[in-house]
């Protein structure tokens, strides 16, 4: 596990412009030119974690830090894993891996939204500690649908 560096564009965008993982991403499907000021985003996160095997680029997790009073506090936004890698265990071993960094920082507490029509990684979040906190009626809407999906607050806390 590394930071991101402006080499990974072309991984990043192949993780947010697959198919199984763009309809849980904030970002909608587009060209490469209409990404880069996305890329450049994550190039400001906090932390975006690139996550490696085999020396291939196979998934990534872009972290916000909170402040002042919510200094303790780190907010998990994009976690994805390339398809073809799903499924094999990677994604337990690198969030575990953001975990013991972000607690080794000294967060108490990481935050993360997750689509309410997305129980593959409501479970997967809650096998490794997350609970769930709060739902928000009709928070999300993908381009290509008309329907707006709740959203579901999960958090995990350390001592």
């Amino acid at each position: 596990m590394r930071t991101i560096n402006k080499n990974d564009f072309d991984d990043v965008y192949e993780i947010y412009m697959d198919e199984a993982n763009n309809p849980y991403l904030l970002y909608e499907i587009s060209d490469k030119k209409t990404f880069e000021p996305i890329f450049e985003k994550f190039m400001n996160n906090d932390a975006v974690y690139i996550y490696e095997q085999n020396n291939e680029t196979i998934g990534m997790c872009a972290c916000s830090y909170g402040t002042a009073r919510t200094s303790h506090v780190v907010n998990l936004g994009t976690l994805a894993i390339k398809s073809q890698h799903h499924g094999k265990g990677y994604g337990t071993i690198f969030l575990n891996d953001v975990v013991e960094d972000l607690k080794q920082k000294g967060f108490r507490r990481i935050d993360l939204w997750v689509e309410a029509d997305n129980p593959k990684a409501q479970k997967f979040y809650k096998k490794l500690g997350f609970q769930e906190d709060a739902r928000i009626p009709q928070y999300y809407k993908r381009a290509n649908s008309d329907e707006y999906i709740d959203e579901i607050i999960m958090s995990k806390t350390f001592n």
